[in-house]
């Protein structure tokens, strides 16, 4: 998938200056969290994508099964046997 097909919210930052990626909460947009990055690093690039999962009208980056259950998981890497 192209980043175009994304909606996105892109500032372009110089060398050497630090790049932030952010990521809103559900119902939040990629606008949400500028003001955000413009008092912490006010110089910072910025990448932050919407979340592509609609719940229930709400843009998200994952969908849920049922409350509290996201369709994705972190685990802990497993030994070999």
């Amino acid at each position: 998938m192209s980043i175009h097909a994304y909606r996105h919210y892109l500032a372009p930052t110089g060398p050497g200056q630090p790049l932030l990626f952010l990521f809103h909460g559900t119902g939040g947009d990629e606008h949400q969290l500028r003001s955000l990055a413009d008092a912490v690093l006010p110089d910072a690039g910025i990448v932050a994508p919407r979340g592509d999962v609609n719940e229930q009208g709400a843009a998200r980056f994952s969908g849920a099964w049922a409350r509290g259950a996201m369709t994705w998981t972190i685990s802990p890497a497993r030994p070999r046997r």
